[in-house]
């Protein structure tokens, strides 16, 4: 990608400078971290909405001290599946 872009563009740059730049360009079309955390809510709510029969079960962790939870695992079982195994 980096010679690909030099040769492009006449454009010399250090790795460091190629590995910032791709960061950025994917925190901008994918979205940082905790936006896609904040999504995962929304989308088992969406999940259980749409589908009744399903099961989706986050497991967060929570420490003494009061912290914000940290996330785990999440488990999903749609209604289709569900009724398809019986």
């Amino acid at each position: 990608m980096a010679e690909q872009l030099r040769n492009d563009t006449n454009v010399d740059a250090s790795k460091w400078q190629y590995y910032r730049a791709k960061s950025v360009a994917r925190e901008m079309i994918q979205g940082s971290v905790k936006e896609q955390y904040s999504k995962l809510w929304e989308y088992c709510a969406k999940i259980k909405r749409m589908n009744p029969d399903s099961s989706v079960i986050i497991k967060c962790s929570t420490s003494a001290s009061g912290a914000n939870p940290r996330f785990q695992r999440l488990y999903i079982c749609l209604g289709a599946l569900k009724k398809g195994w019986k």
